[in-house]
């Protein structure tokens, strides 16, 4: 991770901690008022609704360390409200809402969260009616109209926190304080996390980075069409950051078979769809270029491929209709490979599994009340293995249930079924 001042809050990174790393920094905290089963469902609270919005859950987990000094409060919010966003506190000493669980006050967190970076469509994938768990989100928009809304982590502060001098400096500090925790064999960074996603932005002062704003509509699929040896992600992140060959080309990511790397920020455009400066492959989609080196798993390549087109339509709101060709914008025979051998039509299929297992909400519809029923492992000295949560539907009656595991790899989320 580079500095969290300049990252993007939605689309700017990926977990860089472990569920595990997160559990032990709350249970090393000095003065720890958390008990372990709390512990437990806050940790697994911010995993599961970071990937549901597509956001780092490390990062809003150390921010919320932050704001509640590790969870043991001590300004007007209390503990016993389990509000880590202290929202509905306010300077005239209003002690701010109180919520029955820790999952109700961390969604309550991260739906703030998307009200200040103006995706109240993302908020609505935690809850259909988000200001019943953020009232303050009007008074969120209104700021927002004044300050304009927050982006990056640095943008938080003079908006979330006020003044908020080195507001984003501090969360880093419990962000690298945790990253320097041991981790437990085998431990990884949280769901939906097959992909590994480096954050590589080329400098701002490289001529094929125009720094020009965009909301990104498109996300257009390139391949490399460079099938030499070593033609990998890497090479190139060297390519961009050379100045991309005498014509000045960019593009915002790049996928291999190992990982994807992120090189311009999805809110700046980039020189890569060959209609113009003003065209809208340029100005208003994000551009991933496909690797295709001999050495490279090619079906890796385009399964990582879809995962990271997935990620990003989660997060910036984009249909899947609006994931194309490099060919809709100039007729280019790109991406070669997929169209001669006719894969496209598969990995749009691909592209959608993967977005629906990102985006498939927590239950049909509605903020609902758990009923958790613990298992453990006596032998293990009451090490907690797994939980079965039935939640209620409360429109239909209907009842779902799901199993959450847990183990040396952190929580293991499975899908809802109707019981």
């Amino acid at each position: 991770m580079g500095s969290l001042v300049e990252e993007l809050i939605i689309g700017g990174g990926t977990p860089t901690a472990t569920p595990h790393q997160a559990r032990e920094y709350l249970r090393t905290a000095p003065d720890r008022l958390l008990t372990d089963a709390e512990i437990e469902e806050i940790v697994a609270a911010f995993v599961h609704w970071g990937g549901l919005v597509g956001i780092a859950w490390d990062r809003p987990f150390a921010q919320a360390c932050h704001e509640t000094r590790l969870f043991r409060f001590g300004n007007q919010v209390a503990l016993v409200q389990r509000n880590p966003a202290g929202i509905g506190a306010t300077n005239d000493g209003a002690p701010g809402l109180t919520f029955p669980t820790w999952t109700q006050g961390i969604a309550a967190m991260l739906i703030h969260l998307m009200a200040w970076c103006d995706r109240l469509d993302l908020a609505k994938l935690i809850h259909r009616t988000p200001t019943d768990l953020d009232p303050r989100i009007p008074i969120v928009a209104q700021v927002r109209a004044e300050k304009g809304k927050a982006v990056t982590w640095g943008d938080l502060g003079g908006r979330w926190a006020v003044p908020g001098v080195g507001y984003a400096a501090a969360i880093e500090r419990h962000h690298n304080a945790i990253l320097a925790l041991p981790d437990a064999p085998g431990a990884t960074k949280g769901p939906n996390m097959a992909l590994a996603i480096r954050d590589a932005i080329i400098p701002a002062t490289n001529a094929n980075r125009p720094k020009l704003p965009m909301v990104p509509k498109y996300i257009t699929v390139h391949e490399t069409s460079n099938p030499n040896v070593g033609a990998d992600a890497e090479m190139h992140r060297k390519f961009l950051v050379n100045g991309g060959g005498p014509e000045g080309v960019s593009f915002h990511w790049c996928v291999d078979d190992t990982e994807a790397v992120h090189l311009i920020p999805d809110n700046e455009n980039a020189w890569h769809a060959g209609d113009g400066a003003n065209g809208t492959g340029n100005r208003q989609s994000i551009g991933i270029e496909t690797c295709v080196n001999a050495d490279g798993d090619w079906a890796k390549t385009r399964a990582n491929l879809a995962a990271l087109v997935a990620h990003l339509m989660v997060r910036h709101g984009i249909p899947l209709a609006n994931v194309v060709q490099h060919n809709r914008w100039s007729q280019k025979n790109c991406p070669l490979i997929m169209r001669r051998d006719g894969l496209w039509a598969g990995q749009i299929a691909a592209i959608k599994v993967a977005y629906e297992a990102l985006t498939k909400p927590p239950a049909p519809s509605g903020m609902m009340e758990p009923v958790i029923t613990e298992r453990r492992d006596w032998q293990g000295k009451g090490k907690l293995v797994a939980e079965e949560v039935t939640v209620v539907n409360t429109d239909t009656g209907k009842h779902y249930s799901r199993k959450v595991r847990h183990d040396a790899a952190g929580v293991v989320l499975e899908d809802w079924r109707e019981v």
